[in-house]
């Protein structure tokens, strides 16, 4: 959900977090990053596999403020490789997660809007 939150959050936050990755990883980790958050951005979701637990794949899809522009939040969903079989369509479940994820932008983003107007 990290790199969800990332790839979809302002351009300045973005870059900030990136020439920290260089200083502390190096310039391929962060070429690798970029390479991540255009994906993500372009799919609208992001599957990453668990680093830590195996059989574990997290689906993220970010909750934006929609009036601002970037992401507050990110809706994620861990798929277990035990209970759902290899050949599961992750990306169809990341969509439907990102239609999920959609929704609860709008209502925030009107509630937010209808409590600025009062």
């Amino acid at each position: 959900s990290g790199r969800c939150i990332l790839a979809f959050s302002r351009p300045d936050e973005i870059e900030t977090i990136l020439a920290n990755v260089k200083k502390s990883t190096g310039a391929k980790k962060v070429k690798e990053l970029q390479v991540e958050i255009k994906k993500i951005q372009k799919d609208g979701y992001s599957i990453m596999k668990d680093g830590f637990s195996i059989g574990v794949t997290g689906l993220s899809a970010p909750i934006l403020d929609l009036e601002l522009g970037h992401c507050i939040a990110a809706m994620t969903s861990p798929i277990l490789q035990f209970v759902h079989k290899e050949n599961t369509d992750l990306d169809k479940i990341a969509t439907r997660l990102r239609y999920y994820a959609d929704t609860v932008s709008n209502a925030y983003s009107n509630q937010r809007h209808s409590d600025g107007d009062k």
